[in-house]
């Protein structure tokens, strides 16, 4: 579902009904692992955080803390935080429900900002996996 909403903000930018003016020419478009594999980049990281639309797909399926050298990163909760912020648009997928990922992050503070963020559609349909 994630990679088809993304397909049509490319086709929109692509037809000229959106206007994309800001680095890159398209919107960013990765999986909650991915962006846990991308936050031990810092540069990367700080890009990912910085784009101008932020699609994350599947989230819950990656680790909520990352330790690197000692330091730990919490990849989600740094980003969403950050875009919150920035009042940057930021897309979610997840088979999770609001409740589970709640308890995942653990955070009164994550779980206020995706209430605040995130238009939840809940798909009630058996899955084909």
């Amino acid at each position: 579902m994630m990679r088809a909403i993304k397909d049509l903000f490319v086709y929109l930018i692509d037809h000229d009904m959106i206007v994309y003016c800001e680095g890159d020419k398209y919107p960013t478009f990765l999986t909650a692992r991915e962006l846990a594999e991308l936050s031990r980049d810092r540069k990367a990281f700080n890009v990912i955080k910085n784009t101008k639309y932020l699609f994350i797909d599947d989230l819950g399926a990656e680790p909520v803390e990352i330790a690197d050298y000692g330091n730990f990163i919490y990849p989600y909760i740094d980003v969403l935080e950050y875009r919150y912020d920035m009042l940057l648009p930021t897309f979610i997928s997840s088979n999770f429900s609001a409740s589970d990922l709640s308890n995942k992050y653990e955070s009164e503070r994550v779980t206020d900002r995706m209430k605040e963020m995130f238009q939840i559609i809940s798909f009630k349909e058996d899955s084909f996996r």
